[in-house]
């Protein structure tokens, strides 16, 4: 029998109950906390993705490297996002795209292993983009331009908590310095940035197109829409600036998903163009229907401005 009162030592050194389970419920508290932040650390890996294997990098010959960054470049920033190369009406047409990038990696590419480090297509993820910034330093360092133009084109995609003030420097940096080695993709990002002066970048509209143009000529005309809205600002008072929009805009439709050109072109001058002239602007503009021109000619048109 227990003789014990309330207030006997024996049952004041038995700890509350309550107070137990208070401690447990601390206790469950922190590991959740602990479990949820290790999960989230964890998903900000591609753990799926295999190592990038260096010694295929010697088998790619320098033709088929161009091909790929050129390839790489005219799809990365859309990497979410339907182009003519992977439309809409694919099944899973985000699925295909990562595979394509795979097996550029798979054949000694290193850049397109680099962007599968930073974004998923498939899954339209994004992971740490700190190592792949890592990496691309070392690259352009070695002198790689593809690594330097890649730096800006991965602070733009990147989940914006990886792109510190200081990879933002770095990228503006090597940027221009892929641009002063002649490569398409930094003219590209330069010359557009020049025609409005941002990033850094002074304004100078003429050295930029001169730029964008140099680009295209080396045949990066995934940035031809970039033109064609440069021009329409400018203004659609004749047929010269329709026909020289047009044109930027032909060439715009045969790598992304955009509003037919002829159908976009008819509503600027509807919307844009001086009323006393619109209609016989668009009669015009109806003439050129079958017109596919090369991309030179949109040059010449556009050196007439």
């Amino acid at each position: 029998m227990n003789t014990a009162t309330p207030s006997s030592p024996a049952l004041s050194a038995q700890p509350p109950r309550r107070l137990v389970w208070r401690w447990l419920l601390a206790i469950l508290m922190l590991l959740v906390a602990l479990g949820t932040l290790w999960f989230a650390w964890l998903v900000r890996f591609p753990w799926h993705l295999e190592s990038f294997d260096s010694a295929k990098v010697a088998q790619l010959t320098p033709e088929k490297r161009a091909a790929y960054e050129q390839e790489l470049f005219s799809e990365v920033l859309h990497w979410f996002r339907p182009t003519q190369r992977y439309p809409t009406w694919e099944p899973n047409y985000y699925l295909p795209r990562e595979q394509r990038w795979l097996e550029m990696a798979n054949d000694g590419f290193e850049l397109a292993h680099i962007v599968l480090r930073v974004v998923q297509p498939g899954a339209g993820k994004k992971y740490n983009a700190g190592p792949a910034f890592k990496r691309l330093e070392a690259l352009a360092e070695q002198g790689d331009q593809g690594a330097m133009c890649l730096m800006q084109s991965l602070s733009i995609i990147a989940s914006p908590r990886d792109v510190t003030p200081q990879i933002d420097e770095r990228a503006r940096h090597w940027m221009v310095e892929g641009a002063k080695l002649g490569h398409p993709e930094c003219l590209l990002m330069q010359g557009g940035r020049m025609l409005v002066g941002s990033d850094g970048q002074p304004m100078d509209p003429e050295r930029g197109k001169a730029l964008i143009f140099e680009s295209v000529r080396k045949g990066y005309t995934h940035g031809s829409g970039m033109l064609a809205e440069h021009f329409k600002e400018q203004g659609l008072d004749d047929f010269a600036d329709v026909k020289r929009v047009y044109c930027w805009r032909i060439w715009g439709a045969k790598v992304h998903q955009a509003m037919e050109p002829m159908k976009s072109v008819r509503y600027a001058v509807e919307q844009d163009a001086p009323a006393a002239l619109r209609a016989e602007l668009l009669n015009q503009l109806n003439e050129l229907r079958e017109w596919d021109p090369k991309v030179e000619e949109c040059v010449a048109l556009s050196r007439e401005d």
